[in-house]
Order: C-alpha cells, then structure tokens, then sequence
C-alpha cells in the first residue's frame, strides 16, 4: 500500500513539474517574441556612404517597409532624393557603392525563406531598380558590388557560402567549394568587374592560404595556392588582400615562429602578372619604432625584442602610390597602442613607428580607419583620457613615410557644440583630406520624439 502511496506522489509530483515547465517555457517564448517585435516596430536605420564628391544617405524603417534616401553633393546639399515602398518587417539590410551605384540589399528572415531584395540607385538621379534575389540561404554577413553583379557571403558553422547575383542575366549563382570545415573567407577585394578572395583552410596550427577569382557572373577566373615557408617555424595569423599600383596582387598578414607565440612579424607575399610570388618577412627584432608609445621615462625598461608573445590583430592596410602601409593592434595589453609599417615597392621597409591610444579593439572595430591621400596615410582613433590628450576622435598623419602631427577632430569641427547632440558620432574618410561626421541628435524638450540626422564635414 505504501509503494502504491509513494508511486502516487511521485507521479503527481511530475505532473506538476512538467505543467510549470510549459509555463516558464510559453513566458520566455513570449517575451522572446516580443522582444523582436519591438525592436523591429521601433527600429529605424540611418546611414552614410561616401562616393567620391557625393554622399548616399539613407534611412529605413524596418516596420513600415519604408526606405528613403538623399544624395548630397560635396557641399552637403540635397541633389537627388527618393522614397520606396516594400514590405513590412525589413529584418535586415546592407549597403555598398560601386562606380555610380549605390546597392541596398534588404532581407526579410526566416518566415518568409530568407526574402530578399535589391535596390539599385543611380547617384545622379536618385533612380533606381529593385530586383528580389532567389536565394534560400540566410542573410550574408559580406556583401560587395562589383560590375553589373552582387557578390553575398553567408557564414555556417559548416563553412561559407558564396553567391554572385548577376543584375544583367538576373541570375544566381551559388558557389560551395569551400563549403567545408575549418575553411572561411578572410578577406575580398573588387576590382572592376573581378572579386579576388582570400581562403583560409586547414587545421589551426597550420593554415594554408588560397587566392580565388572570380567574375561577375561567378565562373573563376583563378586558384592560387600561396607558397609559404614549409620549415615548422611560420604560422599564419590574419592576413588581407591589397592591390598594387601596377594591378600586382598582394597578400599583407601577421606570422608568429611558433604557435604559442602571437606575433613574431609581418610578412608581405606579391603575385605578378605572370603568377609568380615572392614572400618578405618583417620581423618584430627588427622593429626601431615598436615601442615608440612609452613616455621617455619609461623607454629604459622595453622588453627584450626575442619575442613579444601576445596577440596582435591587422587592423588594416593600404596601397598608395609607391608604399604600402600597415597598421596592427594588440588585444590583451593594460597600455592602448597601434603599430604602423611602410613597405616601398622593392618591398624594403621605410619606416615603422607606433602610436598611443586609448580604444579596445574589441568592441569598436569598425571605427578603426586606415585611408591614404595622395602621399599621406590617415589612421583615425579614439583619444586618450588623459590631462595632455582630452578624450574624443583624432586623425594621427603620417605624409611620405613620416609621422606629421596628431588633429584633435574636436578642433576641427566649425561647431564643436555638435557634440553635446551626438552620443555616438561616426567618422569615414571623404575626399580631398576630408572626413564626414555623421550621427543621431538626442530629441529635446518639447520637440516631436523623432531624432535628427546631422552630417558634417571635416578637413585635415
């Protein structure tokens, strides 16, 4: 009797367990579900992209469908506008220029197959086109435009998937050779009417390296094993595609000499026009300006230069001219700091110098900005919260292989008073030594809940 007894309560007790399971499961799917809800209800987009002496400005409601956009011209002044009407519930989008386009790529999430559509703009008339994208896999992480096509890069756990959608033909094509474990595109570059990519494959202690081109309708046009040292002491870190002056491909990266070590160098591959490579390393012994940061007093007590053991991350790097410059940073350390390299032609290193900073990496990254102007590199920065370095955004110089000056961009601005509207200004590199601040007021007492879009112009 008192089996049957306790077999009782053991029973109802799971019965109760399982029916306060499926309470707390319905509470947290919908406050789940309205969570999405509201951030798509309330959410409403803006931005900025630079395209020679105009700028794109757009602004998406992704509730209403609604997406409007103006073109300015390097006065700031409105020269184009348009408005379009497409379906509620724009889950997500991404924006690229390319010639005298401007590409806006909308999706519209699970529910509906992972909708998409294209809107094209012409940036002289504010004209456009809009053509869906019979594509069934989610929402690209990497989108770029190249002649008359659209590339989109979706990243899976089990590899990533490229596609080109041809605006021509209107034709998809889809690209899973390196839909494999352990393989991911680390970088791409658009050159008129061909996309190179960087492909990383292989296991983490031995990364190897391939350069693909393709075209726009998505046949390749290349397959270029890189050739690096094969002696165990060379260990790809991160690494990017630059092209040279002379349509030369380059590939600018991190190595280490073992693979507990972060940073042991650069290295800088160049592939000729007769597919021919030639590999230079730029060891960090050898760095003169590594340590530039440090105050004087503290120059007497650098570390050793047998090795730095601690993880540096290419911000970026660029081709101008004769030069190529690259700028690193490190992750783990207490003192901020970017490393900047030169590298001429002959691939001889002309200088190497380093900057303070105040910035994480991590969680800014992409307002990091290398850019080049004519014979001077732009690196803009978070400042340093300091008495002698006020905290905001500065443009470090660096003209003809040598450092020039650091600009406070506070300074720079005609009505520094902007600032006390923008929480969160962005910065991107113009034209002719220009920058653009662009950003969301805070609404004001008394004022519609609406916030306004400013866009200001800065030189250096």
């Amino acid at each position: 009797m008192s089996v049957i007894r306790k077999s009782n309560r053991w029973y109802f007790s799971l019965i109760i367990v399982f029916v306060l399971f499926l309470v707390v499961l319905d509470t947290a799917v919908a406050q789940i579900s309205g969570e999405r809800g509201s951030q798509i209800t309330s959410s409403v987009i803006y931005g900025v992209l630079p395209a020679d002496k105009k700028l794109f400005v757009y602004k998406v409601h992704q509730a209403k469908g609604e997406v409007d956009i103006n073109i300015k011209n390097e006065a700031l002044e409105n020269i184009a506008f348009q408005s379009v009407q497409l379906p509620p519930d724009i889950v997500k989008l991404e924006v690229d220029i390319h010639g005298d386009k401007a590409f806006l790529l909308l999706g519209y999430g699970s529910s509906k197959n992972y909708l998409k559509t294209l809107l094209v703009f012409d940036l002289e008339t504010a004209a456009y086109s809009s053509k869906p994208i019979p594509s069934n896999f989610a929402f690209p992480t990497v989108f770029k435009a190249f002649s008359s096509a659209v590339l989109m890069i979706g990243v899976l756990e089990e590899g990533d998937v490229l596609e080109v959608f041809n605006l021509e033909q209107e034709f998809l094509t889809t690209i899973t050779d390196f839909f494999e474990p352990d393989t991911r595109v680390w970088d791409l570059k658009v050159v008129d009417d061909q996309v190179d990519i960087l492909l990383m494959s292989g296991e983490k202690k031995r990364k190897k390296l391939q350069l693909l081109s393709f075209d726009n309708e998505g046949n390749r046009l290349l397959n270029i094993p890189i050739k690096f040292p094969e002696n165990r002491k060379f260990f790809v870190r991160n690494a990017q595609i630059l092209h040279g002056p002379y349509q030369e491909q380059k590939i600018i990266g991190i190595y280490s000499n073992k693979y507990g070590e972060w940073f042991s160098g650069y290295f800088h591959l160049e592939i000729n026009e007769f597919l021919e490579q030639q590999l230079q390393l730029y060891p960090y012994k050898e760095m003169e300006g590594f340590y530039d940061y440090l105050s004087n007093n503290k120059r007497s007590r650098k570390p050793k230069k047998k090795n730095y053991n601690k993880e540096m991350i290419l911000v970026d790097a660029v081709s101008e001219g004769e030069l190529v410059t690259i700028v690193a940073q490190p992750l783990k350390t207490v003192r901020k700091f970017a490393h900047f390299i030169s590298i001429d032609q002959q691939g001889e290193k002309v200088f190497d110098k380093s900057v303070k900073l105040y910035y994480d990496y991590r969680i800014n990254a992409s307002e990091l900005q290398l850019t080049n102007q004519d014979t001077a590199v732009y690196f803009m920065f978070g400042g340093n919260q300091n008495r002698l370095n006020p905290p905001g955004k500065k443009i470090y110089e660096i003209n003809k292989g040598e450092s020039v000056q650091i600009n406070q961009v506070h300074r720079l601005l005609a009505d520094p008073s902007i600032f006390n509207y923008l929480p969160s200004p962005k910065f991107l590199h113009w034209y002719g030594n220009k920058f653009v601040i662009f950003g969301l007021t805070i609404p004001q007492g008394g004022r519609v809940n609406q916030p306004e879009f400013i866009i200001r112009k800065i030189e250096v």
